[in-house]
């Protein structure tokens, strides 16, 4: 008789014939929180919004044809103003987090140039939980920029504000470039 192979098949065949303690100390591993957030994200935000707006879209040249490097975000619509919102995990390197946000503000004025919305009250969401580390740099820029005007640093807890923005000025796809 053939046995399907499968992951209690494995375990078991492993625990058997290699070593038990290996697969007990799997099962006590902390949930990744990144996998967290991001799962609270699209629970939140994208499966709510997924048929009304611009989803998990990747920003190249052939885009934005100014655009010098390549950028993801969560969703992005435009109805007389844009809404959209864009994730970063501050618990990473001061450098990385820079990048990220300096290209964040790129993008997001390059598209308000392109259809005419500079000036303009956008709504660009930055999607981020506040970082560990009380006082270190990352801590500290995060604190300036849920001070600052560009963007409207919100908790991922928080990504329904988000979709309701999106519900209230009927934003919609605008891009017409295959992405």
């Amino acid at each position: 008789m053939k046995e399907k192979n499968n992951e209690a098949t494995f375990n078991a065949l492993f625990s058997l014939l290699v070593d038990s303690e290996v697969l007990q100390k799997e099962k006590h591993i902390k949930p990744d929180p990144k996998a967290q957030t991001n799962e609270i994200i699209n629970k939140k935000l994208i499966e709510r919004v997924k048929d009304k707006v611009h989803t998990n879209i990747r920003f190249t040249d052939k885009v934005i044809p100014s655009l010098y490097f390549n950028y993801e975000m969560e969703c992005i619509g435009l109805n007389g103003v844009f809404t959209g919102a864009k994730s970063i995990n501050f618990n990473q390197t001061e450098q990385t987090i820079q990048k990220e946000v300096s290209h964040y503000y790129a993008l997001s004025t390059m598209l308000e140039n392109q259809h005419g919305k500079y000036g303009k009250q956008n709504n660009f969401y930055l999607i981020s939980d506040e970082p560990d580390g009380i006082g270190t740099k990352e801590h500290q820029f995060w604190v300036k920029l849920k001070k600052g005007k560009k963007f409207k640093l919100i908790h991922s807890e928080e990504a329904d504000i988000v979709a309701q923005k999106i519900e209230e000025t009927n934003a919609r796809t605008f891009l017409k470039i295959e992405l």
